[in-house]
């Protein structure tokens, strides 16, 4: 195991995953500079705002037909819940787009995502969405096959919204994604509002997915800018085969190294199960550790539901209007119309409060949300 300063953490955004152990199980830590009530009271008042239906950002309406009956394949991995239920989602909004559908499994292995790309390509798709999370400009040569080809190229959740967005590879129109700086202050804001400012935080970078980088960069500027006296610690391991085991090795390790840490928190709340297990194995010590996360995964806002685990809060983004945004797009996109890059995708902070009144067996927009997020779309697409 190897420490280093906080300032060495940023690694490269675009690694393929790679099966490296843990890198840094504990870096350096920083302490805001002082005492700020009203940075607490703001963070509160935050999240007090976040407990209710997210505002839905309607993209402008068009007309689809010229789409329908084209075929969209989906690349997934459907060993992580959340590419699962994004890729299930994405099913029902092509059906109800009047899309062909046909899904390929990849995995998580990178091997088998080029694999997916090269059928997809044989098979004279007419649109390929990357849904693994991984950046287009990793799958360049796909890419630029498909471009060839002539058919689009989608990413999910790859590129960060806005003018800083890494140049896409030719052939990758569009990445539509969640604002994850967004999503990681609002877990800062919870973490200064639970913790009245004063609270020493583990951070967990999981290097190779990038989306997991750009949450932890919100939550940094976020407590800084808050200015509240809290402290945060910083860790991270790889995307790949361990990092179930390697997370719950992160958090027993750090509990018992440093018994001040009263917060673990990982970018995403399907890492944070693994957290919660590291934890469960670190006895008295790892029961007075909270985490929390962003995604709002079935699994873990039925934990939520039922109390008495260390997961306080899930931040939840819409499933449902983000994989309606994604076929939203590529229908527009097949359609002539210009594709969008950013679909404005709100967020709901839940708790163990408000998960009581809902049915977390199965999420369902109307009953988590109160929107119904496909009859909207579905006008969007003029489709009855």
């Amino acid at each position: 195991m190897t420490f280093s300063p906080i300032t060495a953490l940023r690694v490269p955004r675009f690694l393929a995953a790679a099966a490296l152990a843990i890198t840094l199980p504990l870096a350096a830590s920083f302490a805001q500079a002082e005492d700020n009530p009203a940075g607490v009271a703001e963070a509160e008042a935050i999240v007090k705002a976040h407990l209710g239906t997210p505002e839905f950002w309607a993209p402008p309406s068009f007309d689809s037909t010229p789409a329908r009956g084209k075929t969209v394949w989906w690349i997934s991995d459907y060993k992580t819940n959340i590419l699962k239920q994004w890729a299930l989602l994405g099913e029902k909004a092509a059906a109800d787009g009047g899309l062909k559908w046909h899904l390929y499994d990849g995995g998580g292995s990178v091997p088998e995502q080029v694999r997916g790309f090269e059928l997809a390509i044989a098979a004279k798709a007419d649109a390929i969405v990357l849904g693994t999370g991984y950046p287009a400009a990793a799958f360049a040569a796909q890419v630029a096959k498909a471009k060839a080809a002539g058919i689009p190229v989608f990413s999910i959740n790859s590129h960060p919204i806005g003018p800083d967005a890494p140049a896409k590879v030719p052939g990758h129109v569009a990445d539509i994604s969640y604002n994850y700086p967004d999503a990681g202050k609002l877990l800062a804001d919870w973490f200064v509002a639970d913790s009245a400012g004063k609270g020493h935080v583990l951070l967990v970078d999981i290097t190779g997915l990038p989306s997991a980088g750009w949450t932890l960069d919100g939550f940094r500027a976020e407590v800084k800018r808050l200015g509240v006296d809290a402290k945060i610690s910083e860790a991270a391991t790889s995307l790949g085969p361990s990092v179930q085991t390697d997370l719950a090795n992160v958090a027993s390790t750090a509990v018992l190294r440093d018994p001040s840490i009263g917060y673990i928190i990982p970018p995403f709340d399907d890492f944070a199960l693994f957290v919660q297990t590291g934890l469960a194995q670190s006895g008295a010590r790892g029961a007075k550790v909270k985490t929390a996360g962003f995604n709002a995964v079935l699994t873990q806002v039925t934990n939520l539901k039922r109390g008495g685990t260390p997961l306080k809060i899930d931040l939840g983004g819409p499933n449902a209007w983000f994989s309606y945004a994604v076929i939203d797009d590529v229908l527009r996109v097949l359609s002539g119309q210009p594709a969008i890059h950013d679909y404005k995708i709100g967020y709901k902070i839940f708790d163990h409060e408000n998960t009581q009144s809902i049915d977390t067996t199965k999420e369902v927009d109307t009953d988590w949300y109160g929107v119904d997020y496909p009859a909207k779309f579905k006008a969007i697409w003029g489709v009855k």
